[in-house]
């Protein structure tokens, strides 16, 4: 947001600013994924449970695994083939330890950063379950569990939580859902 719609104080009598938002545009190509599976009509008769079932089921999953990994592996689109993922061209920063002090720190960093970049209305981080659990055993010094139950409820500095195996166990993402579109 440009801020073009920004309003102002008027006095009585005074004239009303006339605002205007400025507007860009972006281009969604359309891309898919696909597979095509087969089994014979003796197998489609004789199966239990019911073979087309099965495969279908095994479509749902794999489709779901494909287009989450692609997402989050880094790849640069392909024109025509595949979108980029949402990591293309993102240099990622360090972590500063394994403390609380230092989780704390770190998520600091990237929602400064989201802030920075004009992001952040809506985040969510997005991390494999191994470090989720990780981080619901971070003990502080008295030995309390610092993150336990935000992780329980979805949330880390109350910042939603997803998790996904195609996040590597040292990597955690960050994304303005605000900003984020997609469509199936």
């Amino acid at each position: 947001n440009d801020r073009g719609l920004a309003p102002a104080f008027v006095g009585e009598g005074g004239v009303i600013p006339v605002g205007k938002m400025a507007f860009g545009s972006q281009t969604m190509n359309r891309y898919k994924v696909a597979v095509i599976s087969n089994w014979t009509n003796e197998l489609m008769q004789q199966s239990t449970p019911n073979i087309e079932s099965l495969v279908r089921q095994g479509i749902l999953d794999d489709t779901a695994y494909k287009l989450d990994s692609a997402l989050l592996d880094g790849s640069a689109a392909v024109a025509g083939v595949r979108p980029a993922s949402i990591l293309s061209g993102v240099v990622g920063t360090g972590s500063t330890g394994a403390t609380a002090a230092n989780i704390i720190a770190d998520l600091k960093v990237l929602l400064n950063a989201m802030s920075a970049a004009n992001l952040g209305a809506d985040p969510v981080l997005i991390m494999n379950s191994s470090r989720l659990l990780g981080l619901a055993t971070v003990v502080n010094a008295t030995g309390q569990f610092m993150f336990r139950d935000e992780v329980a409820a979805g949330r880390l500095l109350g910042v939603p939580v997803i998790t996904s195996s195609n996040v590597p166990a040292a990597q955690v993402i960050i994304v303005d859902a605000n900003s984020f579109v997609a469509a199936n």
